[in-house]
């Protein structure tokens, strides 16, 4: 008798078409499991709306519940309301589904809240994915003792915990760092897929700059508008996402031809748009705290895409950047960014996107942590 699949059910306050991680996770699982994905759509008419609907994955499909709600970025307790929402109609989809649920897999604390508590309550296993934490959440001072002491409860009592590099087990408590993996924000190996893609951008011999992600203050997004749009003789920026500064964004586009705007597109259309760019970069403020233990996805990207990359110093990813040399370091200012540009080094690039590449196949590929992870969760 053949066995039955497990089923585990995946959750995540973001849209799974437009996110790389949910839908890498969700894919992925389905190769082993049978998956239900249960995501948020922000900045909908719609407040607090479930809608059902079916996702294919090549030969896999897996069920995915989708809440509209009215949340927006950066907007902290203005959004406890909606958050409160899609936290409740989560926990009562799980007590529905419950007879049918193996594991619970939430990632990161908002979503973790009501899968913790369903998973004591009918003593399912959860697995808690940190892909930011706690510190990353605009908390009211009044919670946010309460809130940690929560978090902590949750990694005590999580059969698996999963973190995105090394340097986040600093916030594992050590009783709970032999369950804890470390999965990379490695994209899937779709290199061959991007060039015989049809998502094309005008040929140009600028430079071209990549970015596609959260478009809020910390990251560098004013002060790329800022040099690209005054630099457009030899620069050119292909930038996407959403946040508090989309709209910004939005409007150097339309003044500025050599900047491009491509609002929020799915990850695979990223990719295409990415490869064919020049120079990717994920300049993170670090004199905020979530940003000096940051892993972001763009640093893989480049990796798997064969691009160099500029991180800004004191990321705490910088270090791999420099040590493996595949990209360059920078100080987080617009004078030593502009300044970085201008010194370039074709040859450099050149090999800083082979080491990168290399080091993608060799150590990072997503291949290789996912295959981790199933193994850790269903022997």
């Amino acid at each position: 008798m053949a066995d039955v699949e497990k089923t585990i059910i995946i959750a995540y306050q973001v849209e799974i078409e437009s996110n790389s991680l949910f839908q890498k996770l969700a894919k992925s699982f389905s190769e082993k499991l049978n998956v239900i994905a249960f995501g948020v759509s922000r900045h909908a008419n719609k407040k607090n709306e479930l809608q059902y609907r079916k996702i294919r994955f090549k030969d896999k499909e897996i069920s995915y519940f989708e809440v509209s709600t009215n949340l927006r970025s950066g907007q902290g307790i203005k959004n406890l309301f909606g958050t409160v929402g899609y936290q409740f109609l989560l926990f009562r989809k799980l007590c529905e589904l419950r007879k049918d649920i193996d594991f619970v897999y939430a990632i990161d604390f908002l979503m973790a809240l009501p899968m913790f508590f369903f998973s004591l309550l009918f003593h399912k296993r959860f697995i808690y994915h940190v892909a930011d934490p706690i510190l990353a959440y605009n908390i009211p001072n009044i919670l946010t003792l309460l809130a940690k002491m929560i978090d902590r409860a949750m990694f005590k009592h999580a059969y698996k915990i999963v973190v995105p590099h090394e340097n986040r087990f600093e916030y594992i408590p050590a009783s709970c760092r032999e369950k804890t993996l470390v999965v990379y924000n490695s994209p899937e190996d779709l290199i061959t897929q991007c060039d015989k893609s049809d998502q094309q951008i005008k040929h140009s011999k600028k430079l071209k700059l990549a970015f596609f992600g959260v478009l809020s203050d910390g990251r560098f997004i004013n002060e790329i508008l800022e040099i690209v749009s005054k630099n457009d003789d030899w620069l050119e920026l292909h930038i996407g996402g959403n946040g508090p500064l989309e709209n910004r964004v939005r409007e150097y586009s339309e003044k500025y031809e050599n900047i491009f705007f491509y609002g929020k597109v799915s990850y695979d259309k990223v990719l295409c748009i990415e490869k064919q760019c020049d120079l990717f970069f994920a300049m993170y403020d670090p004199s905020i705290p979530n940003h000096r233990v940051s892993s972001p996805n763009k640093v893989f990207e480049a990796m798997m895409l064969g691009k160099p990359i500029i991180v800004a110093k004191g990321m705490g990813i910088d270090n791999l950047v420099e040590q493996e040399k595949i990209g360059l370091t920078c100080e987080y200012s617009k004078e030593a960014f502009e300044s970085l540009l201008k010194s370039l080094d074709e040859n450099k690039m050149i090999m800083f996107g082979k080491n990168g590449r290399r080091l993608y196949e060799v150590r990072y590929s997503w291949t290789k942590a996912i295959e981790a992870l199933l193994d850790a969760i269903e022997p």
